[in-house]
């Protein structure tokens, strides 16, 4: 496996063009959080306004654990760019976050599918 991943900023002409997204434009980060704030945003305010603070709190628990280690767990350790040099993540949403499990070339495992799934 090569040392280095696509620093292209266009998929023509590459052969695993529509296979995997490694290319990160404007249109597919706004895609991602237009989903997080659809969501997120009103979860938060009707738990603040309803003064359930526990609920932010947990929820904000629970945010940091799953990106900032489940996800990394079970997804970004496959994905080609994560054998990058350096300790951060450096693509797309997760960018800033720590590599804290080695790199895995490997597919997804039976259990990783059902560990995201679930």
């Amino acid at each position: 496996m090569a040392s280095k991943t696509c620093r292209k900023t266009t998929c023509q002409g590459c052969e695993i063009q529509g296979k995997l997204l490694c290319v990160h434009t404007g249109p597919k980060l706004l895609d991602f959080w237009a989903l997080f704030f659809s969501h997120g945003i009103h979860l938060i305010t009707g738990m603040v306004i309803g003064e359930h603070w526990t609920g932010p709190v947990i929820w904000l628990v629970l945010a940091v654990v799953f990106f900032v280690y489940f996800e990394t767990l079970i997804l970004c350790r496959h994905y080609p760019h994560y054998m990058e040099d350096g300790f951060m993540l450096n693509r797309h949403a997760n960018a800033g976050l720590p590599k804290i499990p080695a790199f895995d070339p490997q597919p997804l495992t039976r259990l990783e599918k059902a560990a995201w799934l679930g």
